[in-house]
Parts: structure tokens; C-alpha cells; sequence
């Protein structure tokens, strides 16, 4: 800092001021200056302050500029202005900086100016007879540019002549290729210019606008305006003048070159113009890119709103989400059937979105069930972790959160779930499933309010380790056609809750002429907590077909009517466990044949254990039967029951019983006594060396059987 020393004096006389207040400010305002009394400014000064009795006035300041007023008695002398305190090394760094910022700006300056001078971009042609007549018009001869020197020689007719023309004009080739090429504006221009460069574009619209001559390579930051980068690669084909353009893969600009899409990786829904803002309609989206997309990744990362169906119209495509957020939800007040859809497709993989029908925002304005996803007449597809929600029926038609139908083949899902699919009137099912040779594994059905999981009308299909929560019915396996059906399974199915006094928790049904054939229904849980209307599981027909070959390994716990109900079914085998149901514990009735109630069955409470009813035939052992309202076991009507070493206990009205017109043929132990119902009038043979005690159904001594030695 330079150390500032004045001696005061008056204006008019120059007379000294002993002691006068000084007042120190930053120039050209009213701030008061810091002050320090040493030049390493380590000692703070007042300010204001004082000069000495010599009038001298002497400190050091931070401020680069300052002004001074001295007074004393009143008196004010005139302003001191604009005083540097700048020693003179750091002065002329200050200026050299000022100097080199004016120089910068300068250039700067002159740079625009040169970029801004506008040469005209049709050049004239030069020759004899050309006239030059505007200033920023250029001239081009054997590949160069020239401009006019003097403009005051405008117009100016060439002579053909160069030795004549070349010293009125001068080559500004470079300039106006600099021009060109800074140019932020013009998509014609810039990278345009420059061989193997992407030219840079906002939109796709604007890729539109790019002349064929120039790069032929085309960088789209968005495919609108607001859509969401997607900086898409494209390249000029200039051999193609016909191909239609799509808008995506391959754009038609204004001047008919064709752009086409160059790119290795997975197609996203943005780079076809889709928003993904949860609002907007990406309809038109949607079919741009699945039109071009056979052999392809398509992705998106959050929810696409759709005013009608989203219809796979190739084969070999994986559809997935990048997000969890992802899904395809039909917009309110629509009216369609399909949110998402394929028919007769191969090789389909949908992977981690959900699929949303939108039942609040479309209910009121639907004349048509809606299906969330569905696959009708595909082969060799698979769905993973996907969601099928807010499906409605529509009349007598269900509506369906995740259908694999029609005559499809080897269609498969895994771990999907279907949420919250129908309303009171107008119910859904959660699966549906048609396809033949399809596994359907670790799938989930919430609250959907016609039948969880559904085979029908295919053959060896089967549900695996699936879970059905508050559904109508929990599950079911049927044929609805003329034709047999074979093979189909349940192999891990749990239920909570259902209703449905027809069809049960589970139904086993045939519906038209054909039969079903050798179905397995194993590891069945059904528990009804707070719902349980209907039997438990419900083998049943409607059409002249018949289940013919089942095996049932369930467990029941709790039903409003019968845990298991088998009407008019041929060779049924059935392994329950079986808690509390209103009416018996497992039924036949109608015309069964070949049907057996197998070992392991525990049967508990209920009016009966194990009944028959019209003309059924059932045998039944190693069972056991306990707390049951009335008999055990029982053959009623017309029935013919084999009862063998059955464990019945507990009952109110008799271990086993009939009907005058049944047949009941047993032979068990009652406390550690043969018991049957077969005793003959008769002797034995004589030399009788020991005898036998048999007792009847109700455990009372029914004679001695004498044992002859020959």
C-alpha cells in the first residue's frame, strides 16, 4: 500500500489546518474507507481522524481510489477527488489487465462482427457478363470465393477476364467457410459443412429440414420438443429415394433425403416420440416403434398413457422395463377391449411392467370386458414379473388381468401377479390360460373377483406354486369344448378365501361334450377366513362330457357347504384333509364310478366323513373320520360304498351306515375286533380247534366263528 501525505491548507490563502478532522471515502460514494496506521495493515486507523498539530496527515488504505474532506471549527475545505493509493508496481498490473480485458472484448467483438457479416450463400457463377451488386455477394472461380474490394464500383460487370477482374475482388473463401460453420442457427449450415460430423438437431422435426447435401450423419437431442432426451444417431442413405419414412427408423426429410436410425442397443418408447408423463396419449408412439421392433429390446421407464389398444403386430420382441415404475395404462373415459394384446405371435417376452385397464377411470364409459394383457394363438412366449390391473367384465363376460388364450402353445408365465380385477356385477379373473403345454409358476391373484388362476379347454398345462388371495374362486381346470382335453395339473395352489355356492374354491369342470382327461390336482391349500361360500373343492359338469381320471391331494379348512364335492365323475381318487365344513366332508353323488377315497384322508367335523349319493360307487380305505355330526361314512340312495379298515370315531350317530337301497360292503376293527356286515346262518365243519369273535357296526358281539383244523 503507498503510504497517502497531505498538509491541509485553505482554498483561498493556503493557510495550515493544525488538528483538523479528516474524513476518508471510497471514491465517488459516501462509504467510509478502511484505514490502517502501517503498511502491512495490521493496525487499524479511525476514520475519521485526525491530523497532527503540524497539520500532516498521513495512513494507509485497502480502497484503490478514495476521496478526502478536511474541516476544523466549522470550516470545510473543498473535496479532495479520485486519490490513488495504488503503488505504482501494483497500478500497472491493474492497467496491463484492463488493457488485456478490452483486447479479449475487442476481439470478441470483431469475431461476431465477422460471423455477422452475412455473405450470401448463392454464389455467382464467374464468367463474362456476371454483375457483382450487392456488397456481401460472392463470386466463385475454380473453387474459390471472392467478395468486391470497393463497394463504390457496385453494380460491377465482369469482364470474363481475370488479369482484368482479380484486382477489384478478394478471396474471403475461409471467411465465409467460417461463416458457415458457426453458424448456430441453420441446420443447413454448421456440421453440416464438415464431412463425417453429426450435424446437431432439437427435434426430429427439424431433422425434417436438413439438406442431403453436406455430413450425412443427423444427432436428434429430442424427438419433440419436452419428450426427453434420446440422442438419436442417423444416417443419410442416399441411394434410397423410395422407402416410405415411418418417423423413426427411417425419416423423410424436406428435400426427400431419407434418414435412417442407426442403432445397436435396445429401442426405447421416447426415441419413437412416446412422453411417458403419465398424461399424454403415446398411442401413435407405441406403434411406430412395435411396427419395426421384430428382433428387438423395447424399453421404457415410466407410465404410457394409451387412448386405445397397444397391439404387438411382430414376432421375436422383448418388451421390458427399465424401471419399476413402468406401465401401460388405458386412459380414462376410453372404450376398448385389449390394453395390451398379440395374436398369433411367437417368441414374445414380456418382462417387469404392469399393464393397468384403469376400471376407476373407464367403468362408466366401457360396453366392452376388458383384458389387462392378452396373448391369444401365440407359441413360445413368456411373461415375467409382469401385472395385469384393473380389469372389468361386461355382461356375462369376465373380464381377465393376464389371459394366455385361444389355441396358443408353450405360452408361459412366471412370478406375475393380477391386482384388484373386477367390481361387484362385473367380475374378473385373474389368470386365464388356454394354451396348451403352458406353465403358469409362482403367479399371484389379489382381490379379483371371478376365479384366480384358470385353465380351460388345453391340455397338460398346469399351475405351480401359485397364490390366491380374496378371489372369487380360487382356481379352476375345465373344458368347455367338443374336444377331449388331457393332462392338465395343479401342482402348489393356495387359497385364502372365496365365493362362489356353484363352483366352489376350486372347480374341476367340464362344460360341453368333451371330456377331461388325467388331471392332477396336488399340494392344494385352501383356508377360508373370512370367506368360505361354497364347497371346498367342486368336480362338476354342465354338458354331457365328464371328468374321467383325477387325483386330488388337498387340504380344506373350513367351507360353507361341502369340503369336497365330486358329481358324476369317473375314476376319482381323493387324499384330503378336511376341517369343519357345514355339510359332509367329501360327497359323491350323481352317477360316480371307479371313485376311491385314498389312506392319509383325515376328515374332521361336518354332518358326514364320506358319503354317497344316487347311483355313485366309491371305495374308501384307511381313512379317518372323527367329530362328524352324524355317520362316519354313509351310502345313501342307490350308492355302493366298500368300506375297508377305516378309523371312524367320535361320530353322534354310528361309525358307517346306508339307505335300505345302498350297498355298504366293509370290514374293519372296532377296539381290536373284526367287524363286519357279512355274517351267514351255518355251522362250521366239526373238529373246531379255536374260535373267533366278530362284532358288528355298532360293536356289539355278533357271534363266534369257529375255526376248524381242516
Amino acid at each position: 500500500m503507498q503510504p497517502i501525505q497531505f498538509f491541509a491548507a485553505r482554498a483561498e490563502d493556503g493557510a495550515l489546518l493544525p488538528n483538523a478532522s479528516v474524513d476518508v471515502f471510497a471514491h465517488g460514494s459516501q462509504e467510509r474507507a478502511i484505514l490502517f496506521s502501517d503498511s502491512a495493515g495490521t493496525v487499524p486507523l479511525e476514520n475519521p481522524f485526525l491530523a497532527d498539530a503540524n497539520a500532516r496527515v498521513f495512513f494507509y488504505s485497502t480502497t484503490d481510489r478514495i476521496d478526502i474532506r478536511i474541516s476544523r471549527y466549522g470550516y470545510v475545505a473543498p473535496m479532495l477527488l479520485d486519490i490513488s493509493t495504488l503503488d505504482v508496481a501494483t497500478a500497472v498490473e491493474q492497467v496491463r489487465h484492463e488493457i488485456d480485458q478490452v483486447l479479449i472484448e475487442a476481439k470478441l467483438k470483431f469475431d461476431q462482427l465477422l460471423m455477422n457479416s452475412g455473405y450470401e450463400s448463392e454464389f455467382l457463377a464467374y464468367a463474362a457478363g456476371a454483375v457483382i451488386q450487392r456488397p456481401r455477394q460472392l463470386v466463385q472461380r475454380s473453387g474459390e470465393l471472392y467478395s468486391i474490394i470497393n463497394q463504390e464500383d457496385l453494380p460491377l460487370t465482369l469482364t470474363g477476364t481475370w488479369a482484368t477482374d482479380s484486382p477489384k475482388l478478394r478471396a474471403v473463401g475461409d471467411m465465409a467457410l467460417r461463416q458457415e460453420l458457426a453458424n448456430p442457427v441453420d441446420s443447413r449450415k454448421g456440421s453440416a459443412g464438415v464431412g463425417r460430423v453429426y450435424r446437431q438437431v432439437d427435434t426430429m422435426a427439424e431433422l425434417k429440414t436438413l439438406s442431403k447435401f453436406g455430413s450425412p450423419y443427423a444427432e436428434v437431442l429430442e424427438y419433440s420438443s419436452g419428450a426427453g432426451v434420446i440422442n438419436s444417431r442417423y444416417h443419410l442413405d442416399r441411394a434410397d429415394t423410395t422407402t416410405a419414412g415411418n418417423d423413426f427408423t427411417v425419416v423423410v426429410a424436406d428435400d426427400g433425403g431419407r434418414w435412417r436410425l442407426k442403432h445397436a442397443g435396445a429401442y426405447t418408447l421416447k426415441m419413437a416420440g412416446g412422453k411417458e408423463d403419465g398424461v399424454t396419449d403415446d398411442a401413435d408412439a407405441w406403434d411406430r416403434l412395435l411396427a419395426v421392433s421384430q428382433g428387438k429390446q423395447v424399453v421404457w421407464d415410466a407410465r404410457s398413457m394409451s387412448s386405445r389398444p397397444i397391439v404387438i403386430p411382430v414376432n421375436i420382441l422383448r418388451l421390458e422395463a427399465r424401471t419399476p415404475e413402468a406401465a401401460i395404462m388405458a386412459m380414462d373415459g376410453t372404450n376398448f377391449e385389449y390394453t395390451l394384446s398379440a395374436v398369433g405371435k411367437s417368441r414374445l417376452e414380456f418382462k417387469g411392467f404392469t399393464v393397468d385397464s384403469n376400471k376407476a377411470g373407464r367403468e362408466s364409459s366401457l360396453t366392452v370386458r376388458t383384458v389387462s394383457v392378452s396373448l391369444v394363438d401365440c407359441t413360445d412366449c413368456h411373461l415375467t414379473l409382469v401385472r395385469g390391473v384393473g380389469a372389468l367384465g361386461f355382461g356375462a363376460v369376465p373380464g381377465i388381468g393376464i389371459s394366455t388364450a385361444g389355441d396358443g402353445l408353450r405360452v408361459h408365465t412366471t412370478n406375475c401377479t393380477a391386482l384388484d380385477c373386477g367390481v361387484t356385477g362385473k367380475a374378473a379373473d385373474g389368470f386365464f390360460c388356454s394354451a396348451s403345454h403352458s406353465v403358469n409358476t409362482g403367479n399371484v391373484a389379489i382381490n379379483c373377483l371371478d376365479t384366480g388362476h384358470v385353465l380351460e379347454s388345453c391340455s397338460y398345462s398346469g399351475i405351480v406354486g401359485c397364490v390366491s388371495i380374496r378371489c372369487g374362486v380360487i382356481g379352476a381346470i375345465a373344458n368347455a369344448t367338443g374336444d377331449n382335453k388331457y393332462g392338465n395339473y395343479i401342482n402348489g395352489l393356495t387359497g385364502e378365501d372365496w365365493t362362489s355356492e356353484v363352483t366352489g374354491g376350486v372347480q374341476i369342470g367340464v362344460f360341453g361334450a368333451g371330456d377331461l382327461i388325467d388331471t392332477t390336482v396336488g399340494a392344494l391349500t385352501m383356508i377360508g377366513l373370512t370367506s368360505f361360500v361354497g364347497p371346498g373343492v367342486s368336480v362338476r359338469r354342465t354338458g354331457t362330457g365328464r371328468v374321467d381320471g383325477l387325483d386330488i391331494d388337498c387340504s380344506v379348512r373350513n367351507s360353507s357347504a361341502q369340503g369336497v364335492l365330486v358329481d358324476s365323475a369317473r375314476r376319482v381318487s381323493v387324499k384330503a384333509r378336511v376341517s369343519n365344513p357345514t355339510n359332509a366332508c367329501i360327497q359323491f353323488q350323481g352317477d360316480c364310478t371307479g371313485c376311491q377315497v385314498l389312506p392319509g384322508t383325515n376328515l374332521s367335523g361336518g354332518t358326514f366323513g364320506v358319503i354317497a349319493l344316487g347311483t355313485s360307487e366309491v371305495f374308501i380305505h384307511g381313512i379317518r373320520a372323527i367329530y362328524t355330526g352324524s355317520f362316519g361314512i354313509y351310502a345313501f340312495e342307490n350308492s355302493s360304498v366298500t368300506s375297508m379298515m377305516n378309523h371312524v370315531t367320535e361320530t353322534s350317530s354310528g361309525r358307517e351306515g346306508k339307505d335300505a337301497g345302498a350297498t355298504l360292503n366293509r370290514i374293519s376293527l372296532v377296539d381290536g375286533f373284526l367287524s363286519l356286515d357279512s355274517i351267514t346262518p351255518g355251522a362250521p365243519l366239526s373238529g373246531v380247534s379255536s374260535k373267533l369273535t366278530i362284532v358288528n357296526r355298532a360293536g356289539n358281539t355278533a357271534g363266534v366263528i369257529g375255526v376248524s383244523a381242516s
